[in-house]
């Protein structure tokens, strides 16, 4: 069975809503055993994503339980970034079975399982969706209801660079307040964007950007753009939404979608 993270990027590119490429799959959770298994995935699924990609590509690996409406411990997997010309069949063997060992010893699963009164037993299988990953000029997020006063209204918050600088807490994000019933009726307030994320060497790294201080990181177009996809996302889904996305040669890409967690 395919985890939510996945799924939900395979409707939302069944909805016509721009996503990086990608390709998306389960396997048992095991450390080692399964690396035939894994190279004829590659030639079968995740080689073609990885030949027609600019530079870079994301491992995300994903369980069942991971984007709940109860409670997420998404961010608690990481997702390795690797250049393209790493990659090859042995190698991205290699990389699963790591990844899949990684998640088996992590212990801040049970941790956040047990602080949260959350049934925990080791997962025996794992999605994984293999991904391009795109260098976005500015990303965000984006909740379709108000996470703090739960009013019905949109709340976005963006950056410059990529979204690991907000996610992780690195910088104060720009601030948009929207009107459901009236997108151009919104509130904007400027963050400190004194530092953003970049990838170099398929490593993430954290850089000085002064000049971006002074200007909003969105345009009012996009502002809308992003606004209407939420609303539609929400009416998809019949609940509130938490959306991850990004900016990259003007064009929109939306990396997940999930519930808001409150």
């Amino acid at each position: 069975m395919i985890a939510q993270k996945a799924r939900r990027l395979i409707e939302l590119e069944a909805f016509g809503i721009r996503v990086p490429r990608f390709a998306a799959f389960t396997v048992p959770c095991s450390e080692d055993g399964e690396i035939s298994l894994l190279k004829s995935l590659y030639h079968d699924r995740v080689s073609e994503v990885v030949a027609t990609c600019k530079e870079y590509v994301i491992i995300r690996p994903c369980l069942q339980q991971e984007d709940d409406v109860k409670a997420s411990y998404a961010g608690i997997l990481d997702s390795p970034i690797f250049h393209k010309t790493c990659i090859d069949a042995d190698g991205f063997a290699r990389i699963v079975s790591s990844v899949n060992g990684d998640i088996l010893n992590n212990k801040r699963i049970a941790e956040y399982c047990k602080k949260n009164k959350i049934p925990f037993s080791p997962p025996s299988e794992v999605s994984y969706i293999v991904q391009h990953f795109v260098e976005g000029e500015s990303s965000g997020i984006m909740f379709t209801q108000n996470p703090v006063n739960r009013r019905d209204e949109i709340v976005i918050e963006s950056t410059i660079g990529l979204n690991c600088a907000l996610t992780d807490g690195i910088v104060s994000p720009d601030m948009y307040v929207i009107n459901k019933n009236d997108l151009d009726k919104y509130e904007a307030t400027l963050g400190s964007k004194k530092r953003f994320a970049a990838i170099s060497d398929h490593e993430i790294v954290i850089e000085s950007r002064s000049n971006e201080t002074n200007r909003l990181s969105l345009t009012e177009r996009q502002i809308k753009e992003l606004a209407l996809i939420g609303i539609r996302l929400q009416k998809v889904y019949n609940a509130p939404q938490d959306i991850e996305w990004t900016y990259s040669g003007n064009k929109l890409y939306i990396l997940q979608t999930r519930p808001i967690v409150l």
